[in-house]
């Protein structure tokens, strides 16, 4: 899947599971300082990401820093598919 069909399936995922709240997020919103995600949300957005882009996350990899926007998690799906 390339970066803009991920991106654009990662949008529909966030709709889905929060709804209207995330229609017009900017792609770097910060999504846990916001309020979106918080621990529980993110073991399933992560779970989703590993099945979508077909990558793995490392225990060392599921940080804050990957998973803080949109901009950084396809930037993270995009370097870990390489």
């Amino acid at each position: 899947m390339d970066g803009d069909a991920f991106e654009n399936a990662l949008r529909v995922w966030l709709r889905e599971e929060f709804g209207s709240r995330v229609d017009n997020l900017p792609d770097n919103a910060p999504l846990f300082a916001d309020g979106l995600l918080d621990s529980f949300s993110m073991l399933a957005l992560v779970a989703w990401v590993e099945k979508t882009a077909d990558i793995k996350f490392g225990i060392l990899d599921v940080t804050v820093e990957n998973l803080e926007s949109i901009e950084a998690i396809v930037r993270f799906t995009r370097e870990r598919a390489g």
